[in-house]
């Protein structure tokens, strides 16, 4: 698995049983298929035939909108400059109603950053985000997890103020959908983005090789020179693409340059895996939310009469100079209250910011004074003046990837 200190891993979607619930899934472990749980099981380390480290990760979307996304916890620094963000992936796409690869970078590191359409964005206020899901014309349809073997950049998306803009058409120009490398399971595909605060260049090679060619740019106007390097692998109903309702991407070399900045302390909150029965595929999947009703959290399954108390073990406060919570909640929408608390402190509010009107998913990073910290085992809970509908209760919401980062001199 992935070094929780290191990195932060979310899993967002629906699945059917609209609380950010997976089901079981094959994943390829550097060419064996095994099918395993979500919530650890499906992010593993391996070595290839080459005795060379993968990170295998992959999920069933439950014939429905489900991602998984992975944050470097030390930020990426380009002020002044044009900063290299650098990585390697097998990554095949079915196009954009199956499977496909993102990278985002964030100016917080708010959990789980997407954008499903205009009114379903998870991000931080201002963002850069390149989706790899051009498929230049190539049907996947038959070819299951093998994709339709090319890849190339369908959009390069600009937030600021949390309000997206498209930067880049692969559809117009000389080689209009025509830049594409070629992808194969398993043999990598290197990329790079060159970025500075008024210039993105996407650069890519075919798999198994590592000569880059450039496949995407754009003039862009960023307004922040620091940001969190999230890489994604997301699904949109893969079945409607004909291909396998499960993929399994493998990774390797996430790295950037610049200067070396501090990493910050991080705890998480286990998920809670309950089982629930989804209709899709009729079989179980398991919860990655807990439910907020009236300040009181639970597991969904159990309901409010069996309260679940979420604690950080291990906290280390000292030398701490800031700290934040970052979370994934659903059943929120713009102007809503979030409320939050540590160890029985004061509650402080947050007013959720005009990301979106719309209740699917959300995320957040928001700031906790480091007076409120003690060593050992800290209490968080949580709170929301949300009136979702859904057959949702007033003053609810779910909630998902729970961390606490602690910034150090």
């Amino acid at each position: 698995m992935l070094d929780d200190s290191r990195w932060a891993l979310s899993r967002l979607g629906f699945g059917c049983a609209y609380a950010f619930a997976f089901p079981q899934s094959p994943v390829n472990l550097c060419g064996v298929w095994k099918t395993v749980d979500p919530g650890g099981p499906d992010s593993q380390f391996c070595l290839n035939e080459n005795d060379e480290p993968r990170w295998a990760e992959g999920f069933d979307d439950n014939t429905d909108f489900n991602y998984l996304s992975a944050r470097i916890r030390q930020p990426f620094d380009f002020k002044g400059r044009t900063g290299i963000v650098e990585w390697s992936a097998d990554a095949r796409t079915a196009g954009s109603h199956g499977w496909w690869t993102e990278t985002w970078i964030t100016s917080d590191p708010v959990p789980g950053p997407n954008m499903h359409n205009p009114d379903q964005l998870v991000t931080s206020k201002d963002a850069i985000a390149v989706t790899f899901d051009l498929n230049c014309g190539k049907s996947a349809e038959g070819l299951g997890t093998a994709g339709a073997g090319l890849v190339g950049v369908t959009r390069i998306m600009l937030t600021h103020d949390y309000v997206v803009t498209d930067m880049y058409d692969p559809f117009s120009g000389p080689n209009a959908n025509q830049r594409c490398v070629t992808t194969e399971q398993g043999s990598m595909n290197k990329f790079q983005l060159h970025l500075s605060t008024n210039r993105i260049e996407v650069w890519a090679s075919n798999a198994g090789t590592s000569d880059l060619q450039e496949i995407a740019e754009a003039d862009i106007d960023l307004p922040c020179s620091r940001g969190y390097v999230n890489v994604s692998h997301v699904h949109y109903n893969a079945h409607k693409a004909g291909v396998t309702t499960y993929q399994s991407y493998q990774w390797a070399k996430i790295a950037f340059d610049g200067p070396v900045l501090p990493t910050p302390r991080a705890y998480e909150i286990p998920d809670p895996l309950s089982a629930v029965h989804t209709d899709c595929l009729d079989q179980d999947a398991y919860r990655i939310a807990y439910q907020v009703t009236d300040d009181v959290t639970f597991d969904i399954g159990d309901g409010p009469s069996k309260p679940r108390v979420l604690t950080f073990t291990d906290v280390e406060p000292a030398q701490g100079v800031s700290a934040r919570l970052n979370f994934d909640t659903t059943y929120v929408a713009a102007g809503d209250v979030l409320k939050y608390r540590l160890n029985g402190n004061d509650w402080h509010e947050y007013s959720v910011p005009a990301i979106n009107s719309f209740w699917a998913r959300q995320g957040f990073s928001v700031p906790v004074p480091v007076g409120d910290l003690i060593k050992g085992d800290n209490v968080v809970e949580f709170g929301t003046n949300s009136n979702p509908g859904f057959s949702v209760p007033a003053n609810s919401m779910h909630i998902a990837n729970i961390d606490l980062e602690i910034e150090v001199e």
